[in-house]
């Protein structure tokens, strides 16, 4: 792979080049898991193994050409104007697609690219002019003002902010991809509803489900999992998970849009279900914290009473993967063993 020699690396405020940050001996393990994907990308295989997050079924491990790696990050250094001496910062962990995708970006735009452990709330985090990281990090970093001076571009992935949130001036995107597609094909910024698909990239619709033609990742007609309503060839607004959708007394209730009446009031639940005799699955609410039933109401207003939770759980903390994504297979999981804490809504 040809690198761009002006790239940098930032650790513990110190520049070192990629064959220095590759020889720093005894480094913390996840400083090595960044040392063993820049030995991936750079030697002289044709493609790299990568694990899925299995945020939402079981994780596998599968093969991207670096070909593909190439042609993906310098559409996402094309589309935010990234080029040598730009800075961006790494707080994703380096083994998963998220956080390979940035050091790929930076090897080939010459960036100078700020090292910080993996973590929900990763202090130091400076103002640069990219930062990748899931909205949990981000709803973290801004509770500790770390977002308060920043002027770059926030790319999050892997789910959407809660809408109530507060975003200021902040140029904020959230990226749509898979581990399979080399990380996003198409983009929208948090104040639009609908995505954009990147150069190159086209949809289509098959049964509810959409479909990636994506020529410069090798990609042909990929059937995903994801239930969308198609605007045109280039752009879809997001529906939910296909094998996410409740089917409950005969209507088909998608958890994303019942949590979205949550995230408006800034807060932060997931929806599940458990099997039920009369309704062939009821709907579950999983929470942090006990809501009332006059605060169920208010919120859910304008949802269809047919589409309300029936139960509740109450939970500690929501599990997530290691990538930092929420884990929906676990909190359905979670759900199943627990029906016997469940409370009646």
């Amino acid at each position: 792979m040809h690198t761009n020699p002006t790239t940098k690396f930032i650790y513990l405020g110190k520049e070192y080049s990629v064959e220095e940050l590759m020889d720093i001996p005894n480094a913390p393990e996840w400083l090595v898991h960044i040392q063993i994907q820049l030995q991936h990308v750079l030697n002289e295989q044709e493609e790299i193994s990568f694990q899925t997050s299995g945020s939402t079924g079981d994780a596998k491990r599968i093969w991207l050409k670096k070909s593909v790696l190439l042609a993906s990050a310098q559409k996402t250094l094309d589309f935010f104007k990234l080029s040598e001496g730009h800075t961006a910062a790494l707080i994703l962990p380096a083994q998963f697609i998220g956080g390979a995708m940035l050091l790929v970006r930076s090897l080939i735009g010459g960036l100078q690219l700020h090292l910080h452990e993996p973590g929900l709330c990763p202090m130091g985090v400076t103002s640069v002019d990219f930062i990748s990281c899931t909205p949990a990090q981000f709803l973290a970093l801004s509770r500790a003002k770390q977002f308060v001076d920043f002027q770059g571009t926030i790319l999050l992935g892997g789910a959407s902010l809660p809408e109530g949130i507060h975003l200021k001036k902040l140029n904020v995107y959230v990226g749509y991809g898979m581990t399979e597609t080399a990380s996003h094909v198409a983009l929208r910024s948090i104040h639009d509803d609908h995505y954009t698909a990147m150069e190159g990239v086209t949809f289509s619709e098959r049964e509810g489900a959409l479909v990636i033609d994506a020529p410069h990742l090798e990609i042909h007609n990929m059937i995903t999992k994801d239930e969308i309503e198609l605007i045109d060839k280039t752009s879809f607004r997001f529906i939910g998970r296909l094998d996410d959708a409740i089917n409950s007394g005969g209507l088909k209730i998608q958890p994303l849009e019942i949590e979205q009446y949550f995230s408006r009031e800034g807060l932060e639940v997931y929806i599940s279900s458990i099997p039920h005799e009369e309704f062939g699955e009821a709907v579950v609410l999983v929470a942090q914290s006990k809501m009332s039933k006059e605060m169920l109401e208010q919120i859910l207003k304008d949802l269809p009473k047919n589409k309300r939770p029936k139960f509740q759980l109450n939970v500690q903390e929501y599990p997530q993967v290691s990538n930092g994504k929420i884990d929906r297979k676990s909190i359905r999981s979670l759900v199943k063993e627990s029906q016997h804490l469940l409370s009646r809504l």
